[in-house]
């Protein structure tokens, strides 16, 4: 990228840019200098970690300067874990070479020791530049990639009102790919291409002037808009790397863009990305309810001739919906008729989300003690999540019941009982928590307390492994039980 390019830009930056030439796609798999002559910004050097594999759960990375030292004043450093598609923070480590590990927790601790090492290697600090160690490809076929970036001069890019953007290609479908970017009054026609990426490419710095900018990506080559987003401001003197990698979302664009910065990491999620739901019925038969006969029509606004979920009956979860963001009211009738039970109630879907909508009865006291009712809606994420190793779960508890408010679920390992299982979540009725579980066999049991005992609701065997996927855990009343209760088991992708 040549000076006189950015010149004749109007908003890419006049000034002078201190950094040298970055690793593109040949420095994959190596470190490299950034053939600069000009000083260092800093004379500290920096490490940096980018989970980029889909399948990994939390990654955490270690450095430590000699693995057979046990000096006291040596240094070795255990950090953050990183989930996918998020980059933990710079960190500052000695000038020299340090081996690196990447390990995933497969216990109850985070220790160093105790963590599941699955690839090591060499890194190299250096005054004034940062480290990027990215792993890429699956968990259990790990690949790490390094790239070395030049610390930027934060006082001249203060003083010029600039920010230092590169792009880093991390979608394995074997196209290069195109980052451009106008102001935010603009559109691609206005668009200036920032670089070129191949897979596993990372570009040249380019520096942007203090604006409202929109982001565009396109195949190398071509000017079919595959991505843009919503428009975003840069007020501020940083730098950053704009990662294009695979959208994992409801969104119809094949790619998102993650805009990691020293201390943060933001998805810049397609501006058009339409959203999904489902909806699951839990709404129990009693005795307020004469009419409703296990079975109902979902309406998202008005209700019209053509409901968009017809004739769901209880325990039962529709198909997944596409539909455009925006918000929503939510009205349920009876099924096959126009008598409405749940009306008006509002349902928000973000770009790219994922939701579903669970109904259920709740009975209450009405005026004069008059027992009454009420039917809610209770939504929660679909996460979506490929990870080989753990699995988050969403625990729900639809249980109205006058004798407790809430139900404990403890997740027993074959060493445990119910006393000393660490693994437990408390949900009140109506809510929902989430718990993360490593590939272990459980058994699950849902306990409720009434006065000075403990009833046990439900109870199942649980398996999670390498071909689990995230999924619902949902207490509900259940008339065919021996206890009057089950948990009902819904994958949430």
């Amino acid at each position: 990228m040549s000076l006189s390019k950015i010149n004749n830009n109007k908003f890419f930056s006049k000034s002078v840019l201190i950094t040298g030439c970055i690793l593109g796609l040949s420095a994959c798999g190596s470190d490299s200098g950034s053939g600069s002559g000009s000083k260092p910004a800093t004379d500290k050097g920096y490490v940096k970690f980018y989970n980029a594999s889909e399948t990994a759960p939390e990654v955490f990375l270690t450095i430590d300067e000699n693995p057979n030292s046990s000096k006291d004043d040596h240094f070795e450093r255990t950090y953050s874990g990183v989930e996918y598609s998020k980059a933990g923070i710079n960190h500052d480590i000695p000038v020299r070479k340090h081996t690196y590990e990447l390990a995933w927790q497969d216990g109850t601790s985070t220790k160093r020791d105790d963590l599941k090492l699955f690839n090591k290697g060499e890194v190299k600090a250096e005054k004034g530049k940062i480290k990027l160690l990215v792993l890429t490809n699956t968990i259990d076929a790990p690949q790490v990639e390094k790239y070395t970036i030049d610390v930027i001069n934060t006082d001249q890019d203060k003083k010029d009102k600039v920010f230092d953007i590169r792009a880093l290609n991390l979608y394995s479908n074997s196209n290069n790919y195109e980052l451009h970017v106008s102001k935010g009054n603009e559109t691609f026609k206005e668009a200036t291409k920032v670089a070129t990426v191949a897979y596993k490419g990372l570009s040249d710095s380019k520096k942007l002037k203090y604006d409202d900018y929109v982001f565009y990506i396109t195949e190398a080559g071509k000017t079919d808009v595959v991505y843009q987003s919503e428009k975003v401001t840069h007020k501020h003197t940083s730098q950053y790397v704009m990662v294009i990698r695979k959208n994992t979302g409801s969104g119809s664009s094949p790619v998102t863009l993650d805009r990691v910065a020293g201390s943060s990491t933001v998805e810049y999620v397609d501006h058009d990305a339409e959203a999904k739901y489902k909806v699951y019925n839990g709404i129990q038969k009693i005795d307020l309810l004469p009419d409703y006969n296990s079975s109902v029509d979902f309406f998202l606004g008005s209700v019209d001739d053509t409901p968009d979920v017809a004739n769901l009956m209880l325990g039962k979860r529709s198909e997944s919906i596409k539909h455009a963001k925006g918000d929503y009211g939510v009205d349920i009738t009876n099924a096959g008729t126009k008598k409405t039970i749940l009306k008006n109630h509002l349902l928000s879907l973000e770009k790219n989300s994922n939701k579903t909508i669970f109904l259920y009865v709740d009975e209450i006291n009405g005026e004069n003690d008059k027992k009454d009712h009420k039917v809610n809606t209770l939504i929660v994420k679909n996460d979506r999540s490929l990870s080989l190793y753990d699995q988050k779960l969403a625990l729900l508890n639809l249980v109205d019941s006058d004798d407790f408010s809430q139900a404990r679920f403890y997740f027993v390992r074959s060493d445990e009982t119910i006393d000393t299982a660490k693994l437990n979540k408390t949900v009140r009725f109506g809510e929902n928590e989430s718990i993360n579980l490593i590939n272990n066999s459980y058994k699950v049991y849902a306990i409720a307390s009434q006065n000075s005992s403990r009833l046990v609701l439900a109870s199942f065997d649980l398996t999670i492994n390498k071909d689990s996927k995230e999924q619902f855990l949902v207490l509900e009343k259940d008339a065919d039980s021996s206890t009057g209760y089950i948990i009902r088991v819904l994958k949430r992708s």
